[in-house]
């Protein structure tokens, strides 16, 4: 019994010398937390019952862990990458779907401005999130703040966010700043649902921020032309380009890539296929590439016609 029992001793022990090296080489490829994980996060927070205390501090922490541990792209249903932009994004706005849903404005405004007056000097990121927070719930002493963040923010969604509150306030003093946005902001998206299918090239690629700064405008009786959020398809390509590299075959983000036809997006797919076959990725993938760079440059050739 006692010769049986050290057997198996040794064998647990051959098994476990065995099994950790593997072990370790699997840690560097866990997978990144994804935009879809995160928002799912946000989901559990806006359906629990919680105080106006409470759901704020889950907000500024989800918030923070943006910040710190940004949630990997992922190609969203629509065509859109889903990054820690587009989650910042969709938290800081649930503030207002609250108030929609009849929680208390005034205490929600009351714990955020709380949390902003309690950070430090430095601690500019999450600052921003909050004053744009703020003007979620209609807090008109934050307009000064706002505009700066759509004007200067280097994150598209972040500027978005900032356009979309001073349109909720109303504030006559942001229509200068707002007009601005509108022709020069090139943060892109593409556009979401089966009415893509009827659009150019052209149409198909918009900017947020733009299209928040002319309903903004609009609401507040000015004039602004048709078309006026639309941007350069090329703006979208580096966001898209990012996509290549998910552990997800990128067939959906090499498509998308090729119906911008532009010769931007055509660079990038024509990258890709030269870094694929360099080190002798698959053949499928690589010809996947090859047929959607030809398409390409098809529509584009008729569209310059």
């Amino acid at each position: 019994m006692k010769q049986c029992k050290v057997r198996m001793f040794a064998a647990v022990c051959c098994l476990l010398v065995l099994c950790v090296p593997y072990c370790r080489a699997a840690e560097p490829s866990v997978e990144k937390r994804t935009g879809d994980a995160a928002l799912g996060e946000l989901r559990v927070v806006n359906h629990g019952s919680l105080s106006s205390t409470d759901r704020v501090d889950r907000l500024v922490a989800l918030l923070r862990r943006e910040i710190t541990e940004p949630s990997a792209p992922v190609l969203g249903i629509g065509g859109g990458p889903i990054d820690s932009g587009y989650v910042q994004e969709v938290i800081l706005g649930s503030v207002r779907t609250y108030v929609q849903q009849g929680a208390n404005r005034e205490s929600l405004r009351n714990c955020v401005a709380s949390k902003l007056a309690s950070l430090a000097s430095s601690d500019k990121p999450m600052a921003d999130r909050l004053t744009v927070m703020l003007g979620n719930v209609g807090d008109r002493s934050v307009v000064p703040a706002l505009i700066n963040v759509m004007e200067n923010h280097e994150d598209g969604f972040m500027r978005y966010a900032a356009a979309r509150a001073l349109g909720g306030i109303g504030d006559r003093s942001s229509i200068p700043a707002l007009k601005r946005c509108l022709e020069t902001d090139t943060f892109a998206r593409v556009r979401l649902g089966s009415s893509i299918r009827n659009l150019t090239p052209r149409e198909m690629v918009y900017s947020p921020v733009r299209l928040a700064a002319a309903e903004a405008l609009r609401s507040m009786g000015e004039i602004v032309p048709v078309g006026a959020e639309i941007v350069d398809a090329r703006y979208l390509v580096p966001r898209l380009e990012q996509l290549f590299c998910t552990s997800e075959p990128p067939f959906r983000a090499l498509m998308m890539m090729g119906n911008l036809a532009c010769p931007e997006a055509e660079d990038a797919i024509q990258r890709y296929i030269d870094a694929k076959q360099a080190v002798g990725a698959s053949s499928g993938l690589v010809d996947y590439a090859k047929d959607t760079l030809a398409r390409s440059r098809v529509v584009r050739s008729k569209t310059t016609e």
